[in-house]
C-alpha cells in the first residue's frame, strides 16, 4: 500500500495536491510565483552548503527560514486568492509584483551565500546589491534577527 512506504511520498502528494488546487483555484500560479519558488530552492541549497563548508549546519536556524519561506509562499497565494475573489484582479499582477519582490530578496540571500563560500564579485556587483537592499528596506539586523518575538 503506498500509505506505509514512506512519508516522503505522503508528503510529496499532499503538497502537489494543495498547490495543483491552489493552481485551480486563481488560474495557474504564474511566472513570478513560479520563478519565486525555484529561488527559494536554490537559496535553501546554497544555504546548506554554506552551513556544510564551515559554519555549521543549524536545525533551527533552517527551520526558521523554512517556516518565513512557507509564510511567503501563503501569503501570496492569499493575495492571487483574494484578486480572484474581488475581481480587482488586474491579471494577476499585485500578486506578481509581491512575488517579484519576495525574488529579488531571494536573489540578494543567494548571492550572499555565494559570499559567505569565498565567491568573489566585481566591486560594482557589490554596490548594485547593496542598492537593492536599500530600495528593498532590508538590512542586516532584519535577516540575522530570525522570527522576531515581541
Amino acid at each position: 500500500m503506498w500509505l506505509t512506504t514512506n512519508n516522503s511520498t505522503l508528503y510529496k502528494a499532499i503538497i502537489g495536491a494543495v498547490s495543483g488546487f491552489i493552481s485551480f483555484v486563481v488560474g495557474g500560479l504564474g511566472v513570478a510565483m513560479t520563478v519565486l519558488l525555484g529561488l527559494m530552492i536554490i537559496d535553501i541549497a546554497t544555504g546548506l552548503l554554506v552551513g556544510a563548508a564551515g559554519v555549521g549546519l543549524s536545525s533551527s536556524v533552517g527551520i526558521k527560514g523554512l517556516i518565513r519561506k512557507v509564510y511567503i509562499i501563503l501569503l501570496i497565494s492569499a493575495v492571487y486568492l483574494v484578486q480572484t475573489l474581488s475581481g480587482f484582479d488586474l491579471a494577476g499582477y499585485t500578486g506578481d509584483g509581491l512575488a517579484g519582490m519576495f525574488s529579488v530578496m531571494e536573489a540578494i540571500s543567494i548571492i550572499e551565500n555565494g559570499d559567505k563560500l569565498g565567491i568573489k564579485w566585481p566591486k560594482i556587483f557589490y554596490s548594485f546589491v547593496a542598492a537593492l537592499k536599500k530600495q528593498i528596506g532590508e538590512d542586516e539586523e532584519d535577516k540575522k534577527g530570525g522570527i522576531q518575538s515581541e
